[in-house]
């Protein structure tokens, strides 16, 4: 593997121009001039790039289904999609061994308390719940537990117009700390594919199911060999893709299929799935494998309603004078402008409002929602949240009597109830948050549509980020030869 020069240069090239502006820039009198670079043209530039070595590489499949509708010949219309995805496995592979880990891989289970009765119990990491404890003893000795966390949100693409839409699919480990995988520019979280935008959500990968009941040796990141069982732990997603991941209406497509017709069929939209991406993994229940989603469930659900219903009793006249009161103090946000007329809010807005939504009204919800969004449980804050939740459902009749909702039959209000049993599951719930995969949506999704000519733009997409990968592994490369490689979190 060898350095391509241009530094800062390259990178600016390779991040933010498409073949046409990489071109133009390099062709620069004052490129050309101030920069003795090794290529004179985009051509010559994305060779240079094609010829390091990138990690695992892209591929496509194709599918075709055959519809119920007529073509203009009188012939059954069918619809052809693009899969495209990576080698799951050999994600699996470049994230145990690459050497920027090393600090941060962990492979040995942890029990640890406050005190020394050993009665507070401490949920932080994956390693240290209860699901690790559970599945170490299913497995020969000498093999270690490699939990496979997947995350999927369907994003649009173009801002105004168009129309598009990408479905990337993300990837990463339980064996990696959570600060090192929040941190994109770690690299610790792959994309392993992006899934068809259609209705089409289901396809089957047969190389997870083999190694984790075989295992497989890998170099971990220390150089030393490792027995690896990758095991599907958690499935991150919003509330649609949970639904759809855990197929529940099964029994309807079964009479489906047995020639009856139930008259809820085209209502409800139901269709066939042809093979689910978990079915045939072992020790997967994808039941269990839903986690906690603070973002999408808390912040832009529960919290979301809960603005609505204090809005409706207050007046949103008086809830804006209440927000513009407040004193300006480090580390909150200070909404100095109404709050009730803005019609979209960011999730990472809707939790400064959160604290400030604290020094206006007392309320279990947001006691719930603040006790739940902590990096590191306790057996304390466990029960805080239990109570809190009980709380709120002993009083919420007090709402339905004004008139402000007819009832609470709210299913992301309903997820409330499991969270205590999630984060005891699978460790804390700041682990599963979506915002992490949202801000990975800049690079793996927006960016890559942008540098592409928006004609065929998931092929486009993937060779833009296979060529990122690139260079990003050629960068760690020199930098572990200098011995000056290092996270983003140890230099900031």
């Amino acid at each position: 593997m060898t350095a391509i020069g241009g530094g800062s240069i390259t990178e600016l090239c390779k991040l933010r121009f498409n073949k046409t502006g990489t071109d133009k820039f390099l062709k620069l009198g004052m490129t050309m001039k101030c920069f003795q670079l090794a290529y004179k043209s985009a051509y010559s530039f994305f060779k240079k790039i094609d010829s390091l070595w990138a990690g695992s590489l892209w591929h496509i499949e194709t599918f075709s289904f055959t519809g119920d509708l007529l073509d203009a010949n009188g012939e059954l219309t069918q619809d052809h999609f693009e899969l495209w995805y990576q080698n799951s496995l050999q994600c699996v592979e470049e994230l145990i061994s690459n050497p920027m880990f090393e600090k941060y891989i962990f492979y040995v289970l942890e029990c640890i308390y406050e005190d020394s009765t050993g009665n507070m119990h401490v949920y932080d990491e994956m390693w240290t719940a209860d699901w690790w404890w559970e599945m170490q003893d299913k497995f020969p000795s000498g093999g270690v537990m490699c939990p496979v966390i997947l995350a999927s949100d369907k994003t649009q693409l173009s801002g105004f117009s168009g129309g598009h839409q990408a479905y990337p699919l993300y990837l990463t480990l339980g064996n990696i700390s959570k600060s090192v995988c929040h941190k994109y520019l770690n690299h610790a979280v792959s994309l392993i594919g992006y899934i068809p935008t259609s209705k089409i959500t289901c396809f089957s990968d047969p190389q997870i199911p083999n190694a984790g009941s075989n295992g497989m040796k890998l170099i971990c990141a220390d150089g030393v060999f490792c027995w690896i069982f990758p095991i599907l732990t958690a499935y991150v997603g919003d509330h649609p893709e949970q639904c759809l991941s855990q197929l529940h209406m099964e029994q309807v497509l079964h009479l489906k299929a047995n020639g009856h017709h139930p008259p809820g069929f085209l209502e409800w939209g139901l269709r066939k799935v042809f093979s689910l991406f978990w079915a045939g993994m072992p020790h997967t229940d994808i039941f269990m494998c839903i986690s906690p989603d603070i973002l999408h469930q808390l912040f832009l659900g529960v919290f979301c309603h809960l603005l609505e219903r204090y809005t409706q009793l207050m007046g949103a006249k008086h809830l804006d004078e209440c927000f513009e009161a407040l004193l300006v103090y480090l580390g909150l946000k200070h909404f100095k402008h109404s709050v009730s007329n803005v019609s979209k809010w960011t999730g990472w807005e809707y939790h400064n409002m959160s604290w400030s939504l604290l020094g206006i009204i007392s309320g279990t919800l947001l006691d719930f929602i603040t006790y739940t969004g902590y990096q590191r449980h306790t057996t304390r804050p466990l029960l805080c949240i239990e109570q809190a939740l009980e709380v709120f459902h002993s009083h919420k009749h007090v709402l339905i009597d004004l008139g402000v909702r007819e009832h609470f039959n709210i299913l992301k209000v309903h997820s409330m109830q499991h969270y205590v049993a999630r984060i005891k599951h699978l460790g804390s719930a700041d682990s599963f948050n979506m915002e992490s995969s949202e801000h990975l949506h800049i690079d793996y999704a927006k960016h890559a549509f942008k540098a592409s000519n928006h004609h065929d733009y998931i092929m486009q997409m993937a060779w833009w980020i296979q060529r990122q990968e690139a260079m990003s592994i050629n960068k760690q490369f020199l930098a572990w030869s200098l011995k000056t490689l290092s996270l983003e979190s140890e230099s900031t």
